[in-house]
């Protein structure tokens, strides 16, 4: 029967007892007694934790260590822990679920690569998952604490200044790790099922819209007619946008087709976007507006079906080169 008791010792001649409670605990497996100190001078609270450790203890013995005495076992003192560990109940399998965030980290990125995830939304999510991690002080991930999330979100909106749709990005990583902690077997259950995100239209920062008719003529007519801008001529741009325009795909979805994916001789005139350009991971067939099929005919003429449809400049100067245009047109 597991008990807590105060540890006698004799100084200066004269016996006295310890402040803090011992744990007399049995191990199951090979039938032998445990003294295990803790840190804690009230009776009430040894108690609790020698329950604990005697459940613990009895499930080690038959091999069956559930998930939720796990995390209870890993929210206690590091030298608690480390007796534990001395003692032989943490095996090396049991101890190791105790990695870093760091490499638990290193495995969800991982694991996202695996299922097609795109490098730019990796290196977000754990960009994020780290600014969380670091700021909050977490270093392992029974540290992970709710309350101290949403300090960290009301600071970033107070103090940083982000939108709350910038916030709730932060929210949605964060959350994500924890559902891989969870199926993986390491949390029992997700710390922060209770954060909420909040609504964006609260703090809309930059409103969007539908170009009119009359303003995308306009733009089209100005960007023919002008002159290079970041590596791509005027016609080459004005093609480009009027491809956007008529399609609706995204500039990453229209730097990742290929010559091959055109297909103008059937019926009707299409685009076959993969799998692995479209955002939602399906196949798709989208059917061509008859202003393009001209423009793609010499858009493809004499080059090779895995040379690219357009060429784009790099990433971020999409948008610049696109805000220059704009300002051309008025």
């Amino acid at each position: 029967m597991v008990c807590v008791f105060r540890n006698s010792y004799t100084k200066h001649g004269t016996k006295q007892r310890t402040q803090n409670y011992y744990i007399r605990l049995k191990d199951y497996r090979y039938n032998k007694w445990l003294n295990i100190p803790t840190e804690t001078k009230c009776k009430k609270l040894a108690r609790r934790l020698a329950n604990l450790l005697d459940k613990f203890a009895e499930q080690v013995a038959f091999n069956n260590v559930e998930p939720s005495t796990l995390q209870a076992i890993m929210q206690l003192p590091e030298k608690l822990i480390n007796q534990l560990i001395r003692h032989g109940l943490l095996s090396e399998t049991i101890i190791a679920v105790r990695a870093d965030l760091h490499d638990l980290l290193k495995d969800f990125i991982q694991c996202l690569r695996a299922k097609g995830r795109n490098h730019n939304h990796c290196r977000t999510v754990e960009r994020m998952v780290q600014t969380i991690v670091r700021h909050c002080g977490f270093r392992h991930w029974h540290d992970f604490s709710a309350k101290k999330v949403e300090e960290f979100i009301t600071n970033l909106r107070t103090e940083k200044k982000l939108s709350i749709k910038s916030c709730n990005h932060y929210i949605g990583a964060m959350k994500q790790f924890c559902r891989w902690l969870v199926d993986n077997g390491i949390l029992s259950e997700n710390p922060l099922r209770g954060l909420k995100k909040d609504d964006p239209e609260k703090d809309r920062r930059r409103v969007r819209r539908v170009p009119t008719d009359s303003e995308l003529s306009q733009l089209l007519q100005q960007t023919r007619a002008s002159g290079p801008s970041y590596g791509l001529s005027g016609e080459e741009r004005y093609r480009l946008y009027l491809f956007a325009a008529l399609t609706g795909l995204r500039s990453k979805e229209i730097a990742s087709l290929r010559v091959q994916d055109v297909h103008l001789e059937e019926t009707p005139p299409r685009i076959v976007l993969p799998s692995q350009i479209t955002k939602n991971r399906k196949q798709a067939e989208l059917p061509l507006h008859r202003d393009l099929i001209p423009i793609l005919r010499d858009q493809i003429a004499g080059k090779s079906p895995e040379a690219p449809l357009f060429r784009l400049p790099y990433r971020g100067n999409i948008c610049r080169m696109l805000r220059r245009d704009l300002q051309r047109a008025g």
